[in-house]
């Protein structure tokens, strides 16, 4: 259960991105969540929930999840392939056992909404500021 310390770590993120910008409150968190990430969508959901009452800048976010599939490598014939369906250890285009996964295992905050009286430092859209993550 180890979805309770990240929606923890991912509150406080918000919180600090929040004061940074002098936003007054946390209205849309979009994270990504990879296929082979581990992690229970359903439960970081149901556990932004509950956790987001206890913060006064996130207490009226809403969380977005965007699923990230599995993308594999082939270092030996360059392929990049979506991992749906096949067998993580061989290539479908030269049967080759050098695969890595290069996407599908992250956990990104990818972007906040935040909800700003001055808009210095961010882009305006409908009252909020949008930050993005990398």
């Amino acid at each position: 259960m180890h979805e309770y310390s990240i929606v923890s770590s991912l509150i406080q993120m918000c919180e600090s991105h929040a004061k940074q910008y002098n936003a007054t409150s946390v209205a849309k968190v979009c994270i990504a969540i990879g296929e082979r990430s581990g992690v229970d969508s359903a439960l970081i959901k149901s556990v932004f929930e509950t956790f987001r009452l206890e913060s006064p800048l996130c207490k009226n976010a809403k969380i977005d999840i965007e699923y990230q599939p599995v993308v594999l490598h082939c270092q030996s014939c360059g392929h990049d392939f979506n991992g749906e369906n096949l067998t993580y250890s061989t290539c479908p285009f030269c049967q080759s056992q050098q695969v890595v996964i290069t996407q599908g295992r992250e956990l990104h905050l990818l972007n906040l909404e935040l909800d700003i009286e001055d808009s210095q430092d961010c882009t305006q859209t409908q009252e909020s500021c949008i930050m993005s993550s990398s």
